[in-house]
Order: structure tokens, then sequence, then C-alpha cells
């Protein structure tokens, strides 16, 4: 196991990663549902 920082930053990053796709997928699913 790494260092504790490098955990965090990588967490971050995932969950950084992972707001953003759901933001993307909401979006494609309400513009899908509005036309």
């Amino acid at each position: 196991v790494g260092p504790l920082w490098m955990i965090d930053s990588l967490v971050l990053v995932i969950v950084g990663i992972f707001t953003m796709v759901r933001k993307e997928t909401d979006q494609t699913s309400k513009a899908e549902a509005g036309s």
C-alpha cells in the first residue's frame, strides 16, 4: 500500500470522475426525455 496522500488523491480523482459521468448521464437522459 502506498502513502496515504496518494490514496486520498486517487479517491478524490475517482469521485470527481464519477460525479462528472453521473451529471453527463443525467443531462443526456433528460434531453432524451424532453425530445
